[in-house]
């Protein structure tokens, strides 16, 4: 078990039931119960995921608009809850595609 801190987020890391997998959870909240791998193989996938997002931003992945990913008061959410870029980019989640008038900071919609 791998329980440790990235950049501001708690990341666990259990081993799974099968063997070769591992159970990986960041900010309390599962992310899979079967990542094929190692504990430190999925530590290092996790640093990586953290790095590009903390540089690039949400990007057009939207697993990557989940606040669970942003170190705690660093981000924006939009009125779904997901983060939006910020340099004021959209979300790139179905929900957004669908009602893009709600792609605005939560704090400002109306």
């Amino acid at each position: 078990m791998i329980r440790t801190t990235y950049k501001g987020r708690d990341i666990k890391i259990l081993k799974g039931r099968q063997p070769g997998h591992v159970r990986t959870f960041i900010g309390g909240q599962i992310i899979s119960h079967a990542w094929q791998g190692t504990e430190v193989q999925a530590l290092d996938w996790f640093r990586q995921v953290i790095d590009k997002i903390d540089t690039n931003g949400p990007g057009n992945n939207p697993h990557e608009t989940s606040p669970r990913w942003y170190e705690p008061g660093t981000y924006t959410l939009n009125k779904f809850g997901h983060v939006i870029a910020k340099n004021g980019g959209a979300c790139c989640c179905d929900l957004y595609l669908m009602t893009p008038e709600k792609n605005i900071p939560a704090e400002t919609a109306a």
